[in-house]
This record gives structure tokens, C-alpha cells and sequence, in this order.
């Protein structure tokens, strides 16, 4: 399964959750998120990968100074 195709389900899960949703949103520090999602004034960070390495586990570190939470979604 590539990132595209499983995005399609999590962003409809998350809209139904009732985030407000943006995507590949660039930082300050010229990194990308990939879905940011904003409930109740709460900013959340979604990384989504095909598989969970270190690298996608800094990135998600990473994220947290843009965001109150972040999380990596893998299938």
C-alpha cells in the first residue's frame, strides 16, 4: 500500500473526528508535516509513512515544536 492510497482513510477518519485538516504543510525550519489537524483550539502533527524507522520517529519529534501533539500514522 503506498502513503496515498492509506491517506485516503485516515483523513476520513480524522474528519470524522472533526479535525479541521491541512496538508503538506511546510515549517518554519523548512519541513513539510504531512496532515495538520486543528479540534478545540489543539493543533495536532500527523506524519504518514508506509513503515516506522528512526527517521520518521525524529521527524515526528520534530514536529512537536509546531504542534501540541504528533503522531505517526502507519498502516
Amino acid at each position: 500500500m503506498i502513503e496515498k492510497e492509506f491517506a485516503k482513510y485516515v483523513i476520513e477518519y480524522l474528519k470524522y473526528l472533526g479535525y479541521d485538516l491541512y496538508y503538506e504543510v511546510k515549517t518554519c525550519g523548512g519541513n513539510i508535516i504531512d496532515i495538520v489537524g486543528k479540534r478545540d483550539n489543539i493543533i495536532t502533527a500527523f506524519e504518514l509513512k508506509t513503515s516506522l524507522s528512526l527517521a520518521v520517529m525524529e521527524q515526528a519529534h520534530r514536529n512537536k515544536y509546531y504542534s501540541h501533539y504528533s503522531y505517526i500514522v502507519v498502516p
